[in-house]
């Protein structure tokens, strides 16, 4: 992890800082994505098995997350790290509540009704690839299907595979 003194950095560098690195071909990132979407849907596990392989260069037994990992995970944080991660769910929490759709009904013409109708889907899947930069395990297991939590989403499968197969800690 790298540190920066904000204070202490000129405008270039906080620029630098706070550029995001820069993108691959989208369409290059868009055949990969169908690619794995379409194997998934014809091999399950077994594809999701082999792209973690692939991708991540680990070779998984399991892909559910034992509850002693997450046990471990969660030990090794500081007692400040867990309050800037709830700190973080609320934000996304509110953010995600401000932008709810409402249902719409309007009677255009006299008996005629339209209407916007919200329905969850029931199953959402997420893949978070970590690589050398794995995204906060806790934030993401504990957030990404709390997001909306209106959503009454029936089921939620998260994947994400560090360099060694670990949850790795928040530092």
């Amino acid at each position: 992890m790298r540190i920066f003194d904000w204070n202490t950095l000129t405008d270039a560098e906080r620029r630098s800082v706070l550029a995001r690195p820069a993108q691959e071909s989208r369409a290059d990132i868009a055949a990969v994505a169908l690619e794995v979407v379409n194997a998934v849907r014809r091999n399950g596990d077994a594809a999701l098995r082999s792209y973690t392989e692939r991708f991540d260069s680990v070779r998984l037994d399991k892909l559910a997350v034992s509850e002693e990992e997450f046990s471990n995970a969660r030990s090794a944080l500081t007692p400040q790290q867990l309050a800037a991660l709830e700190r973080a769910i609320e934000n996304v929490q509110r953010f995600h509540a401000a932008q709810l759709p409402q249902p719409l009904s309007l009677e255009t013409t006299p008996g005629v009704r339209c209407e916007r109708i919200i329905r969850p889907i029931s199953t959402v899947g997420l893949y978070v690839p970590a690589g050398s930069a794995p995204f906060l395990p806790p934030l993401s297991c504990w957030q990404s299907p709390r997001a909306s939590p209106d959503a009454h989403t029936g089921s939620c499968a998260l994947h994400q595979c560090a360099m060694d197969a670990q949850i790795p800690p928040c530092s």
